[in-house]
């Protein structure tokens, strides 16, 4: 690039500083200090050539420094593996490595229990409103019933467990027949045709009135009624339990 005898002062702001050392302000331009551009420019390369040649030294020294930090560290890699201090090293990090993925594991498990957990409870619970009059109390016998998994795509199903606790044939709807016909849920049962009526169980009143959640339930350890209105969650389930078995 050809070096001009005379800049404005836009351009020579836009110089490199060893550039504006060439110049000197002469009013309201800048103008080389010497006529000498021949022996300038000859400067200016000579410069630049040393410039490239530093740069250049520079790299293949890193490049070197790196080469040699690899061989020190392939040497200590070397000669820790010979001696007993590496496999002890070895053995603890394959340990703490183990460790640590266990824990993972552990989390991953229970976080799929609580999320499969949430989803038997969930139908259970829908299968307990469906046919009972409390469904809240039903909820938990029915989810003993189920159980659920991950299908192939990431989705959840949630089956009808068989005696062994493994999926059964059976649908919800055997399922269901069974809690509908149990004797012992009988008072909170919501009755159909199929059942043998119409009546709501503990919500049915003597003149054909239905109440759309039983206020007490008898059969209770002390031998009188229960208020659902009043009594606290405990209360209630053991109460249901006394009346109508654990099972």
């Amino acid at each position: 690039m050809p070096i001009k005898r005379e800049l404005s002062s836009e351009a020579f702001e836009q110089l490199e500083e060893s550039d504006k050392e060439l110049y000197e302000q002469a009013g309201d331009v800048y103008k080389l200090i010497t006529v000498n551009v021949g022996a300038l420019k000859r400067a200016k390369d000579h410069q630049a050539n040393e410039r490239k040649k530093a740069l250049a030294e520079l790299h293949e020294a890193r490049q070197k420094l790196k080469e040699l930090e690899s061989q020190e560290s392939e040497r200590q890699e070397k000669k820790l593996k010979e001696s007993g201090d590496f496999k002890e090293y070895e053995a603890k990090l394959k340990a703490k490595h183990a460790k640590e993925l266990e824990a993972k594991e552990a989390l991953i498990k229970e976080r799929d229990h609580k999320i499969l957990g949430k989803h038997a409870y969930d139908k259970a619970y829908g299968i307990a409103k469906e046919i009972s009059t409390v469904p809240d109390l039903l909820a938990d016998k029915i989810a003993m019933s189920l159980g659920a998994e991950y299908d192939s795509e990431g989705g959840v199903e949630v089956y009808v467990k068989d005696a062994q606790g493994k999926k059964s044939v059976d649908g919800y709807d055997v399922l269901t027949k069974k809690f509908r016909e149990d004797t012992k849920y009988k008072d909170i049962i919501i009755q159909t045709k199929a059942t043998g009526g119409a009546s709501h169980g503990l919500g049915s009143q003597s003149d054909g009135s239905r109440d759309a959640f039983p206020k007490s339930i008898a059969g209770t350890s002390t031998g009188g009624n229960l208020d659902y209105t009043k009594c606290s969650d405990q209360q209630l389930v053991a109460a249901v339990d006394a009346a109508f078995g654990k099972d």
